[in-house]
């Protein structure tokens, strides 16, 4: 069993974790322990695909499975597991929480930029979808003749909302009463 077979994505992954890289690794392994490695490549091209959807905590709790299944590349995984914490998952939080911070100053133009740069890092975050459709309910409100786009973006939003989250009733309320408007 001399040839491996790993996506470019998972050996590069690998070769900034482990400084003798992917192809020495290799070398030095067992048979059965090519095949081990060779399953948590597959395992961990997973996780990449949970991260291509944006789906970032699960990607994160996926690698952090990988790495009590397989203790001998923990490293590997808890790396990216604390890569797309850091970098996903804590990204997200700061802009959706400088929404907030403009909402409630009633900035609504401004949290409508924030909120939309979360959702562009994490486009399941319910929190960050809501809010964005109030932001834009507020913009509408304040000036209805002026701003009826923002009415139909808010609509959107919360129809957005229902689709990730079927039971949220705050999001139909909303809908209900936007369009009576």
């Amino acid at each position: 069993m001399n040839n491996f077979i790993l996506s470019d994505r998972v050996k590069l992954w690998i070769d900034q974790i482990r400084t003798q890289g992917v192809d020495t690794l290799w070398q030095r392994l067992s048979d059965v322990e090519r095949e081990e490695l060779q399953a948590f490549g597959m395992q961990f091209e997973n996780g990449f695909k949970l991260e291509e959807e944006q789906r970032w905590q699960e990607a994160a709790n996926h690698y952090k499975f990988l790495a009590e299944k397989f203790p001998a590349y923990s490293d590997i995984a808890i790396s990216r597991a604390s890569f797309i914490i850091s970098e996903k998952i804590n990204k997200a939080i700061r802009l959706y929480n400088q929404g907030v911070q403009a909402y409630e100053s009633k900035m609504y133009t401004k949290a409508v930029q924030f909120f939309e740069m979360a959702l562009a890092t994490d486009k399941n975050m319910e929190k960050a979808l809501y809010n964005l459709a109030m932001a834009n309910k507020m913009i509408y409100i304040s000036n209805p003749g002026k701003f009826r786009e923002n009415k139909i973006l808010a609509i959107d939003k919360f129809k957005k909302l229902l689709e990730l989250n079927s039971s949220n009733a705050i999001a139909k309320a909303q809908i209900d009463y936007l369009s009576k408007l």
